[in-house]
């Protein structure tokens, strides 16, 4: 009869450790890692000449402003927001208006952003991608768009430094027909 009344207790101190366990698991529960936002960074944002010039372009605004809200994202908000990212990234493909970045090199840089967001929309379907994975492709989606940014600024520098040769070269041969004029003007002189 004892070990009847041990028995019971024993179950009633294992059943009464057991709710205290699940208790725990409830009160402290632990996010996981698909749910912990990383900050991503843009190693490259437009000049201000630059800015100027795309200040009418749209389709570069919302995903600049996107990009913005994507800095500090968790890859299950990265997966989630993955087919509006590229449906942004498109539109900015096929809405180049400026006809200086209408060059093979600016194109091609639009098209490797493009893939890398297609990428990330195909990790929505693969159950077994892991958070780091998630991460890397922001973060190569996100260098992406700082070259991208860095090909403006580029070509938009280009132009203002061929501006500026022009114009020596335009004073320079502006000062030499000058010379040459006077020296026809003189000539004249001299004979008579």
């Amino acid at each position: 009869m004892q070990n009847k009344h041990l028995c019971v207790l024993f179950l009633i101190i294992i059943i009464y450790a057991c709710k205290k366990e699940k208790k725990s698991e409830i009160q402290d529960p632990k996010k996981s890692e698909m749910s912990i936002a990383k900050t991503h960074v843009t190693k490259t944002s437009l000049n201000s000449e630059a800015v100027k010039k795309t200040k009418d372009w749209k389709e570069y605004k919302n995903l600049n402003e996107f990009i913005i809200r994507f800095k500090n994202t968790s890859p299950n908000d990265a997966l989630n927001n993955a087919l509006e990212l590229k449906a942004l990234v498109k539109n900015l493909k096929d809405s180049i208006r400026i006809s200086e970045l209408k060059t093979p090199a600016f194109r091609a840089r639009l098209n490797i952003l493009e893939n890398e967001t297609l990428r990330l929309v195909d990790m929505t379907y693969i159950t077994a991608i892991t958070a780091d994975q998630v991460n890397q492709q922001v973060d190569k989606i996100f260098s992406l768009y700082g070259s991208i940014n860095s090909k403006i600024n580029t070509i938009y520098i280009k132009k203002h430094f061929d501006d500026d040769l022009d114009l020596v070269i335009f004073n320079s041969m502006d000062s030499v027909s000058k010379k040459q004029t006077n020296l026809k003007h003189k000539k004249p002189n001299k004979q008579s």
